[in-house]
């Protein structure tokens, strides 16, 4: 309810900002939710006005939450190029916590689909950034899902050695 109040004043306040941070914050509640068809809008929304703001940042991480949303909602065609789109302005932005998110993300649309290969690459990737980062959680997840991809392409040593590195995290 703090979100939609905020969001309304921001819209009564003409304040674009502020309806960024309201719209992404609606739509991220609902993402945790599991409620991604909800979030899309909330999303959308946050992209227009960050679009017509010149909000570059918001804009990055628009793109991402909308791109995890598809892969949510099983369309990875779309969530592929939302993800890349978020992940590449955020590279240029260096919003690395943003970029890991979408490169792992990226990975995960690459593993539903059943190619390996790129999945490791783009978790590979996520990982590089965590561990830039300094991120406990996010290198012991993107190692978690190193070792699942390793187990089903059947390198059992290579998934028991991500696993442990995962588990000592």
């Amino acid at each position: 309810e703090c979100y939609r109040s905020a969001y309304r004043g921001a819209l009564k306040g003409r304040d674009p900002f502020l309806q960024i941070e309201a719209l992404g914050n609606l739509g991220f509640n609902l993402v945790q939710n599991s409620r991604y068809d909800e979030a899309i809008p909330k999303f959308e929304l946050a992209l227009q006005a960050a679009e017509q703001a010149g909000d570059r940042r918001s804009v990055a991480r628009s793109w991402g939450n909308l791109g995890t949303c598809y892969y949510q909602l099983g369309d990875f065609e779309k969530a592929l190029e939302l993800l890349k789109r978020g992940e590449s302005l955020a590279a240029e932005l260096k919003l690395e916590w943003d970029r890991q998110n979408w490169l792992g993300n990226i990975g995960d649309v690459h593993y539903e689909r059943g190619n390996h290969e790129n999945a490791i690459s783009y978790f590979e990737k996520a990982l590089k950034v965590a561990r830039e980062l300094s991120d406990p959680t996010w290198t012991a997840n993107w190692l978690n899902n190193l070792s699942i991809v390793q187990r089903d392409k059947g390198d059992l040593g290579a998934a028991e050695r991500y696993n442990h590195e995962s588990q000592n995290i």
